[in-house]
């Protein structure tokens, strides 16, 4: 069962940007390439992309952000949310379970390495986010964000957030889906296409169809990577995405402290440097001085280039 993930791994390892190339051909011309999107289409097209959408954050991360125009992508294996991986996968799993009942023996096998290869290609190609919301004054984001600090929400302009060229690398925006019935029906319906094209092409056999099971399980990944876990609904999150290889040198890891303890984060910036990001607004989160942060907001901004507008919340919090 480990042989095809093995391969995988070592064929990461060993990839150059014409071996890139290549593969991305083989996944154009794969039968299982695209089916994730043509899954999530209805989805995104009953949704109205936000014009702003912002992003909570501490005093030293508001610093960071504004001072050094750019903003951190984190590694989703080290975020707060202690399901963030493997919410997705639970998932995934459940469906294949219950598709596979009473199937021979030889397709639950299938099944199962492709589930497997899955869980690989997460440690092989990073999911690296940036988390926004669409609204800039919840409560429980303020909670979360304002433990014993002033916190702020920085509105940016969405458009501009997803200029193809205008920074570093090219991530993918998208809502995240709560709804765990929403979930597992998207996750049915690609699964039962998957095994349908597997059993119409004659490529039920992960040994013998190797790309072809890496591109089913890069799609698999990209629609579980929408799942969130529905007792995070409140946020209303939208997030910036992108799978960075492990042993990439193009978009090399930093590290910083967490409660975790040492983890990694990536840079995005504006390809021209020093160009400012797009911030609209800024708003200071719940604090007895909300007006003197406002005013030392207003001045920070000012000196570092950002001429935007400011604003307080008044959602009453108790510290």
């Amino acid at each position: 069962m480990r042989r095809l993930a093995n391969s995988l791994l070592k064929k990461a390892k060993a990839a150059n940007s014409a071996a890139s190339k290549r593969q991305d051909a083989q996944i154009f011309s794969s039968p299982f390439g695209g089916q994730a999107i043509a899954i999530l289409e209805p989805h995104r097209k009953s949704l109205k992309m936000p014009v702003r959408l912002y992003h909570y954050t501490s005093s030293v991360g508001l610093l960071g952000i504004v001072k050094n125009h750019c903003l951190w992508f984190s590694d989703s294996s080290f975020m707060n949310d202690g399901s963030e991986v493997m919410y997705g996968l639970m998932i995934f799993r459940s469906v294949i379970n219950e598709f596979m009942d009473g199937k021979p023996a030889a397709e639950v096998e299938a099944a199962n390495q492709l589930y497997q290869v899955v869980v690989d290609q997460k440690n092989i190609y990073r999911q690296t986010i940036f988390c926004m919301s669409d609204e800039g004054n919840l409560l429980n984001q303020w909670r979360d964000y304002g433990k014993d600090v002033t916190a702020y929400s920085v509105e940016m302009d969405t458009a501009k957030l997803i200029e193809k060229d205008a920074f570093n690398f090219y991530p993918a925006l998208y809502p995240l889906i709560y709804d765990p019935e929403k979930q597992l029906d998207l996750t049915r319906n690609l699964f039962s296409k998957i095994y349908e094209i597997a059993k119409a092409t004659g490529l039920d056999d992960p040994q013998q169809n190797e790309t072809h099971f890496a591109v089913a399980a890069a799609e698999v990944s990209l629609l579980i990577n929408h799942f969130k876990n529905p007792a995070f609904a409140a946020e209303k999150e939208w997030r910036l995405a992108c799978n960075i290889p492990a042993n990439s040198k193009d978009i090399a890891p930093e590290f910083r402290p967490s409660n975790l303890g040492v983890v990694p984060y990536y840079i995005w910036r504006r390809s021209n440097p020093g160009e400012r990001l797009p911030i609209t607004s800024v708003i200071v989160g719940p604090t007895p001085y909300a007006q003197a942060s406002d005013i030392a907001l207003k001045m920070f901004l000012s000196r570092s280039g950002y001429d935007v507008s400011t604003h307080y919340s008044t959602i009453p919090i108790r510290r």
